[in-house]
């Protein structure tokens, strides 16, 4: 289970990476809209990726205790970001972005490779398979039992309007 701290102020934001990063059982994603919030999660746990923005990072900041953490920098072309290619540990994305580009960056980072989507991709599967199994289990019982019920409740209500 890889986790992500997501800090970023934009509630479309939040929804998109939920989406992009809907794989519950790859990502544990921690989301974040303030500098407060952040400062705790940061110190309550280790994340194995910190996504934010260019605009919310103070780099002196990201400085202390986060040698070991890979992060990544979503930035826009008019931003600056010379003060973080210094850094080894950080990576950029610019924006607009695809989400296809954004989740093979976060993959990369991560190092996911297709062999653990592969697996995920099985288990999925099998999953499917179950929800198949009981969608045909469901709807076999309301064509063969459901109508019988029914006309017993429907029997009932009558009884009991009638006396």
């Amino acid at each position: 289970m890889k986790k992500i701290l997501f800090f970023e102020s934009s509630l479309s934001l939040h929804k998109a990476i939920k989406l992009i990063l809907s794989n519950v059982n790859l990502y544990e994603i921690t989301i974040v809209d303030n500098i407060i919030k952040f400062e705790k999660e940061k110190k309550s746990q280790i994340f194995d990726l910190i996504i934010t923005n260019v605009n919310l990072v103070n780099i002196n900041l990201f400085k202390k205790n986060m040698e070991y953490q890979n992060i990544l920098i979503m930035f826009e072309k008019s931003d600056s970001i010379m003060d973080f290619e210094k850094e080894d540990h950080f990576n950029f994305i610019e924006k607009p972005f695809s989400s296809i580009d954004f989740k093979k960056k976060v993959d990369f980072i991560l190092g996911v490779d297709d062999d653990s989507l592969s697996v995920l991709e099985q288990q999925n599967s099998s999953e499917k398979l179950i929800q198949s199994f009981v969608k045909e289990t469901l709807e076999q019982w309301l064509r063969d039992q459901a109508p019988q019920y029914a006309k017993e409740v429907i029997r009932e209500e009558i009884t009991k309007l009638i006396g």
